[in-house]
């Protein structure tokens, strides 16, 4: 398959990489296949995350390809960015780490590369500890995201935190009282709405509804949209 065949290159590159990656890269300038090299590039930095193998001669290259991905229109291809930036955050976390800040707060329009940002983040929390980096000293750059007005980027820096909390509980320890919660609170909380035609009108006197941001809920509990804002939280079932 094509899958297979981006990891088999990207397995490739990492034994020859002043062959392979200049191609990989030279491909990724192309306007096709975008995800599918991607994949293969992912496969090179991480195998050198995995092995503790020097990437700095290969930085500033695969940067380069990467910055331009962060705002496809493609969400796959955006997120494949964000897992080879996470992983090179693992290897280089105080280069990184205040590239990503900038690439954040650069434009307040450009929502698809705050959400690339904060997908970035929270792959690199699955990975080694930041606490001794400079993650400590920038992580209220990144919780910032947590007000974004962009539903999106708040669902990824929500998925963010909860891999912080997971894997790097010490690093945002800090900030929870302050800043996680508050901001979780409030998106947990129902809204309760009035809807329904003017007096005279059919359905006098309206109807009460209970809503959260991304689900609607009626007044019964019937669901009117499937669509939940934390995927990480299952939902409790009854076993019989």
């Amino acid at each position: 398959t094509k899958a297979a065949a981006a990891f088999a290159l990207g397995s490739s590159a990492v034994g020859n990489m002043q062959v392979f990656l200049p191609s990989i890269l030279q491909a990724l300038a192309a306007d096709r296949n975008h995800y599918l090299l991607l994949a293969a590039l992912k496969e090179v930095i991480t195998v050198h995350a995995s092995e503790g193998r020097d990437f700095t001669p290969y930085l500033e290259a695969v940067l380069r390809p990467l910055s331009i991905e962060c705002v496809s229109a493609e969400e796959g291809v955006r997120n494949m960015v964000a897992e080879c930036l996470g992983a090179l955050v693992t290897l280089h976390p105080d280069l990184l780490l205040p590239r990503l800040v900038a690439m954040a707060e650069k434009d307040p329009n450009d929502e698809l590369m705050r959400w690339t940002v904060a997908s970035a983040l929270k792959y690199a929390m699955t990975g080694p500890s930041l606490l001794q980096s400079s993650l400590p000293a920038l992580l209220p750059s990144f919780l910032a995201l947590l007000a974004d007005q962009d539903l999106g980027v708040k669902h990824a820096s929500l998925m963010m935190c909860n891999a912080a909390v997971h894997h790097q509980p010490l690093l945002v320890k800090p900030a929870l009282q302050e800043t996680i919660l508050p901001v979780l609170f409030e998106t947990c909380k129902l809204k309760v709405r009035l809807e329904g035609c003017s007096r005279g009108g059919r359905g006098e006197g309206g109807s009460k509804h209970t809503a959260t941001q991304g689900r609607f809920l009626s007044a019964g509990g019937r669901d009117q949209k499937s669509v939940q804002p934390l995927a990480f939280a299952p939902r409790r079932r009854r076993l019989t």
